[in-house]
């Protein structure tokens, strides 16, 4: 594909013949003796560019011989910036300056296009620029455009090169990656995560050891410590196989932006981060969503199966439908038979407490339920802010009013003996990963 547009230099020229004729036409109001020969020489001139820029177009219609490739990641995670590269091998034996944009899919913000890019004969030359995705699921760069100038400079052409490239836009799993590297060289503090020392005290008999200072008694086993003629201790470890299900809300209410993702997408990165720290604990991690578009993964194992949760859920988003907390209990239930640690992520609203109620209800036959309601932080800093006049004192009033009747709805939940945990999207990723880790702890799973 070609396209031709004027260059600045032909548009100079064209506008100083424009200018001109019209101070010739100015001037043969007053003076229409003088001159005569003027008129000539701009018909004369004009026609010479006219013939040479017909000429530059016939001379340049050429489309330089390129051969264009872009590279980047193929699995990308959300606002997180990568660098693309974009290697082009001229094939001509001329040097050549070349301005290039490339088409990049909407699902990205970029920073320094258009490239302009020297090119060498028979070279390959090599060009960076930044993109950073702001909206997950697949995404298609399709085109490269070139613009070059032509041969006499009065006309910029424009041709399009096909380059294709398929990429996955994640949530943001750089968190995770993070949990990673840190959990392996026992720096989990910095997410915020607490790690108890638990000197091998736990639920399920791990192994015995020698005795070391601090153990308590009854940890002790008797018998090989008469065998042995030395104190030997019984170490536990935490209960393994125990299964966790995420239920995540992707009705409306999880719209809310809160800073530069929404809720849905904060959530959806603790949740991640949970369901690593789970599967590292030897558990088994299951996840179903619930709104107008419900997807489920059933029970997985392993750290290396987190990718069936990247897979199946990177691309889901809120719809605008309200949340039917009873049909997602009702199908959780028949799809999850064995006892499991539910945890229910929304964002409540008094309106939806009996529906919630009824829900928790019913999970509880079977589950222990763990309600995650996220809270606006806008609402936290309202709360917070100074009072200085009276629309100050409206705001403060309506946001004392909601979070009001946003406690006493989380208390009757509590009543019904769901384990709350009411936070900002901000404070969820580390306080829901301590709190599965206490719960594990406590036994009560």
């Amino acid at each position: 594909m070609r396209q031709f547009k004027p260059s600045q230099s032909f548009l100079y020229f064209l506008l100083l013949f424009a200018g001109l004729g019209l101070a010739q036409a100015v001037s043969s109001q007053f003076w229409p003796n003088v001159l005569p020969w003027f008129s000539q020489l701009l018909l004369a001139g004009l026609l010479i560019i006219s013939l040479l820029a017909i000429a530059d177009v016939l001379s340049s219609k050429q489309a330089p011989t390129l051969t264009i490739t872009r590279q980047l990641p193929h699995n990308l995670a959300l606002s997180n910036p990568v660098s693309v590269e974009v290697l082009i091998h001229h094939k001509s034996r001329q040097r050549q300056q070349i301005q290039l944009y490339d088409h990049v899919p909407s699902q990205f913000n970029f920073a320094g296009l258009p490239l302009t890019i020297e090119l060498l004969p028979g070279k390959y030359s090599i060009a960076h620029y930044q993109v950073t995705p702001h909206q997950r699921g697949p995404a298609r760069f399709e085109q490269v455009e070139v613009s070059i100038r032509s041969q006499l400079g009065l006309w910029e052409m424009q041709f399009i090169y096909p380059v294709t490239t398929e990429v996955k836009i994640y949530p943001n799993f750089a968190t995770v990656t993070g949990y990673n590297l840190l959990a392996n060289s026992h720096h989990t503090s910095q997410l915020g995560i607490r790690k108890q020392q638990r000197r091998g005290e736990g639920m399920d008999f791990h192994q015995l050891r020698e005795y070391r200072p601090g153990d308590p008694l009854r940890q002790v086993d008797w018998k090989a410590t008469a065998r042995r003629l030395s104190l030997i201790s019984k170490e536990y470890q935490d209960e393994r196989d125990q299964q966790i299900l995420i239920l995540l809300d992707s009705g409306k209410r999880m719209r809310i932006q809160d800073g530069q993702l929404t809720h849905f997408d904060h959530a959806l990165n603790s949740l991640l981060l949970l369901a690593l720290v789970a599967l590292k604990q030897g558990d088994v991690v299951g996840m179903m969503s619930f709104g107008q578009s419900n997807r489920w993964v059933p029970g997985i194992k392993g750290t290396g199966n987190i990718n069936m949760l990247l897979n199946n859920f990177y691309d889901l988003y809120p719809d605008e439908q309200p949340t039917d907390y009873i049909a997602a209990a009702e199908d959780l239930m028949t799809r999850q038979r064995k006892r499991a640690l539910v945890v229910l992520v929304t964002n409540l609203r008094d309106e939806d407490t009996q529906d919630l109620v009824a829900a928790i209800k019913l999970l509880r036959r079977k589950h222990l339920v763990l309600l995650v309601n996220l809270q606006e932080t806008a609402i936290q800093q309202i709360n917070h802010q100074p009072i200085s006049d009276f629309s100050d004192a409206l705001r403060y009033l309506g946001a004392y009013q909601y979070l009001t009747e946003r406690s006493a709805t989380v208390d009757k939940l509590v009543a019904e003996g769901a384990l709350t945990l009411d936070c900002t999207p901000q404070e969820m990723m580390a306080r829901l990963v301590n709190h599965y880790l206490d719960i594990k702890r406590s036994g009560r799973l």
